[in-house]
């Protein structure tokens, strides 16, 4: 069945997410999603989904967990992003001794 609008998620009016992971850094929690997009019939109707245009991680973060900040998107590596695996985004602090 096609996302018809007005059916999007509820955390975020403006654009799809689906498959979070979040990971909390300094304080904040950073949530990370496939970004997806409608597809059209050539009437311009919405068309079911194939979610094969999926080519973009979307990243939102709070601090309060009322208030978010949309970061935008982050291009995949290979320009998709492969749906039989988990979206697992991670950070490492590195201790250099100099």
């Amino acid at each position: 069945m096609a996302k018809t609008p007005g059916k999007a998620n509820p955390s975020f009016t403006q654009k799809f997410g689906a498959d979070p992971f979040a990971m909390v850094y300094n304080g904040r929690v950073y949530v990370y999603m496939t970004n997806d997009v409608f597809e059209y019939n050539a009437d311009g109707t919405v068309k079911d989904n194939g979610y094969g245009k999926i080519n973009k991680i979307t990243v939102v973060s709070s601090d309060d967990m009322v208030n978010w900040t949309d970061h935008g998107e982050i291009p995949v590596a290979g320009g998709r992003v492969r749906l039989n695996g988990p979206i697992t985004p991670g950070h490492r602090q590195l201790r250099i001794k100099r």
